[in-house]
């Protein structure tokens, strides 16, 4: 893949993520881009919703390689916009409601920031303007076992937080014990820990069923060893 368009969008959420100067992150968070190109399905016309879309990198980049009747949308509640984007973001729901419905929708590196009440209620919204037997694909991080303790050495040297990334943590992290504290926040969480992306598969069972369940950047290697987790969702007729 060409990894121009990547480098000339450069925004902050660029620069700490797939313009990272360090090379395991930007390996993860290329590799998580690829991967969600690989799992859109091949829908003419193609109606396509990204939940969360960051600085809209991830549809710019489609909408290159993909040159079709697209409708393509961003929603973006939380993060400010690059200039120059070639697809039209929102940031209120209703803009996204007078589009609908969507084929696909895209939520990517997004469910991690948020408690459960708010993970169920973005995944009834995403329900609500999905066609019946649309897909949804979703990318969250691994935040237990080995890659979160080698997540969080990290994070702990970046960022100097010797309270939140303490050896404690570290090691509640590792075994996957709860954090209340964090977890069970309000409105934006920036911190990754202790969320756990099998704590998310419950809250599918309603509206979708799992198609696929891959991990990368490795996929023979599981969870054990693999940064990110992505669930191809198909919603069930209603």
């Amino acid at each position: 893949m060409d990894w121009k368009l990547l480098e000339a969008q450069q925004s902050e959420y660029a620069r700490l993520t797939y313009n990272s100067t360090n090379r395991l992150r930007r390996l993860a968070h290329r590799k998580r881009i690829e991967k969600t190109l690989n799992f859109i399905p091949a829908t003419d016309p193609l109606r396509l919703l990204d939940f969360g879309c960051g600085d809209g990198l991830f549809l710019n980049l489609f909408n290159e390689i993909r040159p079709s009747e697209c409708l393509l949308l961003g929603y973006e509640p939380f993060l400010d916009q690059i200039p120059g984007n070639s697809i039209p973001v929102v940031k209120d729901w209703r803009d996204v409601l007078s589009r609908k419905p969507f084929n696909c929708i895209t939520c990517l590196e997004v469910m991690e920031h948020f408690n459960r009440d708010t993970q169920s209620g973005f995944i009834a919204d995403i329900s609500s303007v999905l066609s019946n037997a649309g897909f949804l694909i979703i990318s969250v991080p691994v935040e237990k076992g080995l890659p979160a303790l080698v997540k969080n050495i990290v994070r702990r040297i970046r960022t100097r937080d010797r309270t939140l990334y303490s050896l404690k943590n570290l090691f509640r992290s590792f075994w996957g014990k709860p954090f209340p504290e964090i977890r069970n926040r309000a409105g934006y969480i920036f911190q990754h820990m202790g969320f756990y992306f099998k704590n998310l598969e419950p809250l599918f069972v309603n509206d979708f069923e799992i198609v696929k369940k891959v991990f990368t950047p490795f996929p023979c290697l599981g969870s054990r060893f693999n940064s990110q987790v992505f669930y191809l969702l198909k919603k069930k007729p209603l």
